[in-house]
Formats: structure tokens, sequence, C-alpha cells
């Protein structure tokens, strides 16, 4: 049995969401009961459709656009079909067997929205008998009555923006982001053991990325134009880009005891690490604030000294270790690099 005291809060989006679709949902139940509409549950409704799965105003929107079109397509079809062919039963029902094929391949889409609440559209009214042709009109009136309603609370009653939520996932990210790099460099064991030093942070990150990616498409459209759009675009892609050569410097780091425990002896090494950390550290300290000021981090000084000392030492060691010292060399510039393209989008988010 669910335990409601763990899951419930009053201060969490789903708590704040659920109470504004009752809202929504007693304003559609007072205009259809208080106008005498028809088929006023339809009203509620599209207000649950559009409001209950979709927390943040930018999903409610995409919804309430894919219902819509969806709606409508099934309008036309089936008043086409009533049009002509009203009085043949036979047509009507080979309409109604294409039309099914043709919302149900739809439906079966990356947004298959549409061709779910089309097809249901075109069964409501073709499979009326006698068929109704005040269906054709009344039920696009009344779902788009609901999620006129469903629009306007989600944006004036206690608004969930997937932009702020987006941008509190990528300080949760960052700060994985940072503990997985600790992770990286306080680890103590043979280049196969490295490829499973911290599983539980890198699901959690990519989990995150993944959340990233859906707030994203939601942002865009709630979002003030499309170059901001494009600034949190290519913010969360320079984050991933991170991650990626995270992975290649712990490979390269433990592909062999002995450059591992050249690389690590060094002061050098570590001031590359106090860079790295406290890169990330800022970064997330400036989202969490909204600090407008800029900051800087990669600095190619600390890869500079790491190249001297290592080159220092590793001419008198094998051929191979040397060759694993310089793939670990190529592959901090690539952190530091991905790094600094992080901090500038950072910043250009910042400034906008």
């Amino acid at each position: 049995m669910i335990k409601l005291s763990h899951h419930f809060s009053f201060t969490s989006d789903q708590s704040i969401n659920a109470v504004k679709t009752c809202i929504a949902c007693a304003i559609g139940l007072v205009i259809a009961k208080g106008f005498h509409i028809e088929m006023g549950q339809w009203i509620l409704m599209s207000i649950m459709v559009v409001m209950a799965s979709q927390v943040h105003l930018g999903g409610a929107r995409q919804k309430a656009y894919l219902r819509v079109l969806g709606t409508l397509a099934g309008a036309v079809v089936g008043g086409i079909a009533l049009y002509f062919f009203a009085h043949s039963q036979i047509m009507t029902s080979v309409i109604l067997l294409i039309a099914c094929l043709m919302f149900a391949y739809i439906a079966g889409g990356e947004n298959g929205v549409p061709g779910t609440l089309g097809g249901a559209t075109v069964i409501m009214i073709l499979m009326n008998d006698p068929p109704n042709p005040r269906v054709i009109y009344m039920r696009p009136l009344e779902i788009i009555l609901g999620i006129m309603i469903a629009l306007v609370v989600s944006r004036f009653v206690f608004p969930i923006h997937a932009t702020k939520r987006l941008i509190d996932n990528f300080v949760v990210s960052l700060e994985a982001l940072k503990k997985l790099y600790e992770h990286i460099q306080d680890f103590q064991g043979s280049v196969d053991d490295a490829a499973q030093i911290s599983p539980r942070a890198e699901e959690k990150l990519l989990n995150l990325f993944l959340a990233q990616r859906k707030l994203l498409d939601e942002a865009r459209s709630e979002s003030q134009g499309k170059k901001l759009h494009l600034k949190l675009k290519n913010m969360l892609k320079a984050e991933r880009r991170l991650y990626r050569s995270i992975l290649l410097m712990n490979y390269a780091l433990y592909s062999n005891p002995r450059s591992t425990t050249i690389i690590k002896a060094l002061a050098s090494y570590q001031n590359l690490n106090a860079e790295v950390i406290q890169g990330l550290q800022m970064l997330s300290s400036k989202m969490q604030q909204h600090d407008s000021n800029l900051v800087v981090c990669g600095d190619f000084e600390v890869l500079t000294a790491l190249t001297n000392d290592i080159q220092k030492i590793a001419a008198d060691h094998p051929f191979e270790v040397e060759l694993n010292v310089e793939a670990f060399l190529v592959a901090t510039q690539f952190l530091l690099h991905e790094l600094k393209e992080l901090t500038l989008a950072v910043n250009e988010l910042s400034a906008a």
C-alpha cells in the first residue's frame, strides 16, 4: 500500500498542478452546466488530458496544440463522409476503417496524440446511429473551449515553467558531474575496475540528460523566442560533451598502472583537478544564484604546466608509458576545452 504522506507535498509541482487542474475543471463544470452545453463532458475531459499529465506550461501548450489538431482532422474526415455518403452505410463504414488505419499509423509516431484524437473523433461521428451532424462541430468547439480554460489556468494560476525546471535540472547535473570527476580522481585500482568507478553517478547523469531533453522540448513552447531556446540547447550540448570528455579522461588516466602513478604524483595534476572541480562549482553557483557576472573556467595554463612536468618524467620510461601519458594529455585538453565551451554557453544564457 502506498503511503501518501511519503509522496504528497503541498509545495511540489505535482501537487500544485493537481490543484490547478481541479480549479480548471471547476470552471469548465460551471460553464457546461450554466450554459446547458449538450456534450459538456468533453470540456472537462479536454482539461484533464491537457493538464493532468503535463505539469509545465510548455507541455500543456504542446498537448493542447496536438489535441486541437487531431480533433479538427477527425471532424473534417467525418464531416466529408457524412456530407457525401450519409445514406450509404457501406461507404461510411469503409471511410471509417480507412480513417482508423490512417490515424492509427499517425498515433504510432513520436507525437501520436493527433492520431489518437483524430481516430476517436471520426468514430464518434460515424458510429452514431443515426449519424448526428451536430457532433461534427460541437465536439471540436467543446474541446477547444476546454483547452482554452486549461491554457489560461496553466498560464496565470501558479504557472510552472519548464525553462526554470530545466535550469534546476542543469544545476543538479553539474553537481553530479563534479562528484563523478571527484570519484575518478580518488579511485585506486586497475583500468578494468575504472570503467565501473561510479555506476550510480553515471546512471543519475543519464537520467538527468533524458529529463533535460523532454524539458528542453517543452521549454521551446514557452521560451522568449528562438534565441533563448538555442542558448539552452547549446548549454546542454556542451554539458554532454563535458561528460564524454570526463569518461575519456578516466580511461586514459587508468589505462596503464605505471602512467597512472606518474601522473597522480604530480602537483600540476592536483592543480588540474582543482581547476576542474572549482569550475564546475562556480558554474553551479552561478546558475543557482542567477548571477549575471561572467565566470572564467578551463584555464589552459594548468595543462601547460602539467604537460611540461609529464614530458620531463615520461622520457625516462618505456614507449608504452609515454604513449599512455600522451593520450592522457590529449584527453585533458579535450576536457578543458569542453569546460570552457560550457562556461561560454552558461555566460551567454545568463546574459539573455
